[in-house]
Formats: C-alpha cells, sequence, structure tokens
C-alpha cells in the first residue's frame, strides 16, 4: 500500500473514531479519551486504535468499556466511510503521556534535591 494514501486513511479513521467518542460514547464530561495514534495494516483488514485515557482513577475501567462499545463504532465507521473494505478496529491503551508524566515529576524531584 502506498505510503501517503495509508497516512490518509489513517488520519481519516483517528478524525472518525475521536468524533464517535465524544459524541456517541457514553462518558462523562471529566473523563477525556484522546486517540494518539491509528495504525492500519498494509492490507487494510485490520486497524488498531491507540488512546490515552485520564484521570488515572478510571483509566482501566473507562478502557474497559471502550473496548467493550467497538463494535458499536465498528458499525458507526462501517456507515461512515466510502472505503471496502473497512479495516476491523481494535483498541489499545497508550500510556506514553502518563509515563512522559512520570518521568518528568521524578527529573524534577531529583532536580530540586
Amino acid at each position: 500500500m502506498n505510503k501517503a494514501r495509508l497516512a490518509k486513511i489513517n488520519e481519516l479513521i483517528r478524525r472518525q473514531i475521536a468524533e464517535m467518542i465524544e459524541r456517541d460514547f457514553d462518558h462523562s464530561p471529566r473523563e477525556f479519551i484522546t486517540v494518539t495514534e491509528v495504525i492500519t495494516a498494509d492490507d487494510l483488514l485490520h486497524t488498531r486504535i491507540k488512546v490515552s485515557i485520564w484521570p488515572d482513577e478510571i483509566r482501566g475501567a473507562l478502557f474497559e468499556r471502550l473496548v467493550r462499545a467497538a463494535g458499536f463504532f465498528q458499525g458507526l465507521l462501517n456507515k461512515r466511510l466510502q472505503m471496502h473494505p473497512v479495516p476491523h478496529i481494535s483498541f489499545e491503551r497508550d500510556d506514553r503521556v502518563r509515563e512522559a508524566g512520570r518521568i518528568e515529576e521524578l527529573l524534577e524531584k531529583s532536580h530540586n534535591n
């Protein structure tokens, strides 16, 4: 698959899923789910959607709810995208932002000592 085309498909899926999470997924306004990356296979059969979730206290439970709703999102995506096949989606947690914050905090503590 052409890398430029695959990048466009990833961005299209990222925007669609982010919008669906915001509008169609039942969560509190104080719960933030950010689509950080979309990785679609070259054969367009599968897409991994990485998400960052805040606050940390509910990250696990909210992620599990998101995973259980994957079929719902798949159905909406199938209706919205003008492509065939529409890749099968799966969600993955992206803890890079959380880990970066933890490292920054540790560095700050060591700098202050």
